[in-house]
């Protein structure tokens, strides 16, 4: 293996910059070998920024076989280029959701298994610090036995959200694709159980779209506890996205606002931390490259991907059949 890993990052929209800078800032132990998007203009920009090439077509990458690919692509197009960078030989690191579907999902899992290389996957907000320290106290037995989690948040909304998240055959779904599947990562990895449940109502603010810019779930979980979501994407921009996270105990509480603090209250104490520096995209790069150096399987790989994706598919089921609904698991995940 090279001194450095190489990196190709495929697709320069936002999130695709956010990876890019993330890896660049990692020094000489990583290369970030080229730039991919169909938009030249934007592709360059991108690449000259972080020192690499830009490419128009992923597939020429791919033959040059860096270590790692970032997939940062529309949703619908997370199938054939995870395939196509599985069968290539190149470790993934994909943006969430895996795919549009689970069955497409099991897909390129199938394909990362036969070539012996593994799939990351990006739920980066588990990273940051408030959550670290959230996680720790849960263990450590700060709210005693967790029975119940909850999630509220409203995304920035507007220009700030790529277009073709609001069309089903692009993106596979509305808010709980696009913002909400971080809430049911992190309620799982918190509360430290599967979920086996839900029931959902969900509606969109546009008739002209045919996914759901707004959900109320109701989440059980395997261990007996419970969990709840609520989430807004507004077609306006929103100048402060809010996102919070509570979980309550038998014997104290835990509330989170990504980016700003957690705060908590017991019998005996209670605390106000405040996150000031926090870099959870870096964190996430740096994990990422140290599982390829070490020949391990990523912290959060494509089993928390494919959980994640098992519960939107039945909150959308749910939805749809106004009922609850029993979450179905891929096989062995």
């Amino acid at each position: 293996m090279n001194d450095f890993i190489s990196v190709s990052i495929i697709g320069a929209g936002q999130i695709g910059q956010t990876h890019a800078e993330s890896f660049h800032s990692l020094g000489d132990q990583v290369k970030i070998s080229s730039i991919v998007d169909v938009d030249e203009n934007r592709g360059r920009k991108m690449a000259e920024k972080v020192d690499a090439k830009y490419v128009a077509d992923y597939r020429q990458v791919l033959a040059e076989k860096p270590d790692l690919v970032v997939i940062c692509l529309p949703h619908t197009l997370h199938k054939e280029v995870g395939i196509a960078a599985a069968q290539a030989g190149c470790h993934i690191l994909m943006e969430k959701p895996i795919a549009n579907t689970v069955e497409e999902a099991m897909e390129i899992v199938s394909q990362c298994k036969r070539n012996h290389v593994f799939m990351a996957v990006s739920f980066a907000h588990r990273y940051r610090l408030e959550y670290q320290q959230a996680k720790r106290l849960i263990s450590e037995g700060f709210v005693g036995k967790p029975y119940t989690v909850s999630d509220i948040f409203t995304t920035n909304g507007g220009i700030h959200v790529p277009g073709w998240v609001w069309n089903k055959k692009l993106s596979g779904g509305g808010i709980m694709m696009y913002s909400g599947i971080h809430s049911i990562d992190w309620q799982c990895w918190l509360m430290d159980s599967k979920i086996s449940e839900v029931f959902a109502n969900g509606l969109s603010y546009d008739e002209s779209t045919d996914v759901e810019a707004q959900i109320n779930g109701l989440l059980q979980f395997e261990n007996g506890s419970t969990g709840t979501i609520i989430g807004r994407q507004p077609p306006y921009l929103v100048t402060a996205r809010t996102r919070d996270t509570e979980v309550i105990g038998d014997k104290g509480r835990l509330r989170i606002r990504m980016g700003e603090y957690l705060d908590g209250s017991s019998e005996h104490q209670s605390f106000l931390w405040t996150t000031e520096r926090d870099a959870p995209f870096i964190t996430q790069a740096a994990a990422v490259i140290k599982a390829i150096r070490e020949n391990t399987e990523p912290w959060i790989n494509y089993h928390d991907g494919l959980r994640a994706q098992a519960v939107i598919e039945a909150l959308y089921k749910s939805i749809e059949c106004k009922k609850a609904i029993k979450v179905e698991y891929p096989e062995n995940n």
